[in-house]
């Protein structure tokens, strides 16, 4: 998988949040998107997403053919604070859930997906009764490892204490395999550990 972007621009009203953003990444790679607070990098991570597209310059995707914009969450993952789980779910409901239309990057059982969540104890407790730090973990624990080309990470860290983090980081190390990676942060050492480039967003 191949990222291009080309004098990437977005605008909300009058106002520019991203502008003039170049660069070309490939897999197997770990870009940070770096920035402060209205620096653009949710805006960004949604335009790899497919989800929003740019008022300037293009995004290119390409995995031996060019795949249009709007395809491309077929082969993304994804997981954001602004994402919502679906709160009347249980745990165990939601992976099967989510099992049922995406696939995992192993043949997983629902028995070991609890375990390497460590959240086994909550397993048939319903979502909207997790804590924030424990939601934050079942997002991560989706996006990882969901099959994708494409993986994106918005402040994966949020909410999560000091064990949660050192759980990210192992679930990153052993589940990231040969993705395109963007993590988007807030120059976070403990979200970016594996990034070996990075595109920096100024605030406009």
């Amino acid at each position: 998988m191949r990222v291009i972007l080309n004098k990437v621009g977005k605008q909300f009203d009058q106002h520019w949040v991203i502008r003039d953003v170049n660069g070309e990444f490939a897999a197997p790679e770990a870009v940070a998107v770096l920035g402060q607070n209205g620096s653009g990098k949710s805006t960004l991570i949604k335009m790899l997403s497919g989800y929003v597209h740019p008022d300037d310059g293009t995004v290119e995707f390409i995995d031996s053919t060019k795949i249009p914009p709007d395809e491309i969450y077929l082969r993304v993952s994804m997981a954001a604070p602004w994402m919502e789980l679906i709160e009347e779910f249980t745990l165990t409901e939601t992976l099967k859930f989510h099992g049922s239309f995406r696939s995992w990057i192993k043949p997983f059982t629902i028995k070991q997906l609890l375990e390497i969540s460590e959240l086994t104890h909550a397993s048939h407790k319903q979502i909207r009764h997790f804590s924030s730090g424990m939601k934050q973990r079942v997002k991560l624990l989706l996006a990882i490892l969901t099959q994708s080309n494409l993986l994106l990470l918005d402040e994966p860290c949020s909410n999560l204490d000091a064990k949660a983090v050192a759980w990210y980081q192992q679930l990153l190390r052993e589940y990231q395999g040969e993705r395109l990676l963007f993590v988007a942060s807030n120059h976070q050492a403990e979200e970016i550990f594996c990034c070996t480039n990075q595109i920096e967003l100024a605030t406009h």
